[in-house]
């Protein structure tokens, strides 16, 4: 019987130490795996803080731009006041001239 229980320790040495560097390699991934998920989840907050600074500039440049396009409009539309105002003041000297030219001949 003892040479039975030693017998039956003789095969079950070899699984056990099997089965200690199977749990060993397992912890020495789960290690790697950890250090790279955390190496990951940095990469992903530096991403997400790019982004929101991205989208901040985004904004600024939209409201720049709809200034921008405010202040076109403005002065295009100084411009057709101005355009009027010019021919209305070329008509004007045009009259004149028409005026002054033919009282100068009444007289």
């Amino acid at each position: 019987m003892h040479l039975r229980a030693s017998s039956a320790l003789w095969q079950v040495a070899p699984r056990r130490t099997n089965l200690l560097a199977a749990r060993e390699e397992q912890r020495r991934q789960l290690d790697e795996n950890g250090v790279a998920f955390a190496d990951l989840r940095r990469k992903l907050t530096d991403l997400d803080l790019l982004l929101q600074a991205q989208q901040r500039l985004l904004g600024q440049n939209g409201s720049a731009l709809n200034d921008a396009r405010r202040r076109l409009y403005a002065v295009e539309a100084g411009m057709q006041q101005a355009g009027r105002r010019s021919t209305l003041l070329k008509a004007k000297a045009t009259a004149g001239q028409v005026d002054a030219a033919a009282r100068a001949r009444n007289y």
